[in-house]
């Protein structure tokens, strides 16, 4: 726009200045038709490059915004497309996390059905201190006293350290014959350990028979029993109710 009006300019300034040379050298007069034909030529020109320019700012300005908006299709569209890829990616992303849970779910399950059924837990084993409270609990025993290792060994000449479990408890009455005697022997001492609990029997009648003749026949009628691993001896005038604790204990 700013270049028609500079070239209006020059043109208008072209036909003033032969305007004045006509006047001052006589050839014609300002105004005359030649003049008014120069200057309606000028202005023609000047508003033809007008409206070209203005045709050309139009259709430049047109063309930017063709292309505009155009870019801005383009981008929306790489934009969905893009949004489109991502959420297909992440679809495709949960699908396998999902199978991947499937899968190990299966696997624990077969782990599990394919493990050996735990066994179950082995019996307890037997106390025989559980089992001598229930004697003192059912039973009234006759001043009884748990016997020391040591005099086991002395007084009876039994070696109870070589047993895996043993309970040995007499009457401290010298009166009384009273013992409970039970041995878990090692596997093969278990013979050496019935020899052991009838030498007690042996050693009890010999005490009690010239002195205690009640004693003496409480202690000729037990004998040795035997239940599972254990060797076990029961001299009491209350031997028919503490045998069969022993032997529920034992079982």
């Amino acid at each position: 726009m700013k270049k028609s009006m500079r070239r209006y300019a020059g043109l208008l300034a072209m036909v003033l200045l032969l305007g004045g040379c006509g006047s001052s050298g006589g050839a014609g007069q300002a105004g005359s038709p030649e003049t008014s034909q120069a200057e309606g030529t000028v202005a023609e020109t000047a508003a033809a490059e007008d409206t070209t320019s203005e045709k050309t700012t139009e259709a430049v300005t047109s063309a930017a915004e063709t292309t505009g908006s155009e870019a801005a299709e383009n981008t929306t569209e790489a934009a969905e497309e893009e949004t489109t890829e991502a959420a297909a990616a992440a679809e495709e992303t949960t699908a396998a996390e999902t199978a991947g849970t499937a899968a190990a779910e299966e696997t624990a399950g077969a782990q599990q059905e394919s493990a050996p059924a735990a066994e179950a837990p082995a019996e307890s084993a037997v106390s025989l201190s559980d089992i001598y409270s229930q004697i003192e609990q059912q039973v009234g025993l006759n001043s009884p006293m748990t016997v020391p290792e040591e005099f086991i060994a002395n007084y009876f000449g039994i070696d109870v350290s070589a047993a895996e479990d043993y309970l040995f408890v007499m009457s401290e009455m010298a009166t009384s014959a009273e013992t409970i005697v039970i041995l878990k022997p090692a596997a093969a001492g278990k013979q050496a350990a019935i020899d052991s609990l009838q030498m007690v029997i042996d050693q009890k009648a010999a005490e009690m028979e010239n002195y205690l003749p009640d004693q003496y026949d409480i202690v000729s009628r037990s004998s040795v029993q035997q239940t599972g691993d254990y060797v076990w001896l029961v001299i009491s005038e209350n031997a028919g109710a503490i045998q069969p604790i022993i032997e529920a204990g034992l079982q």
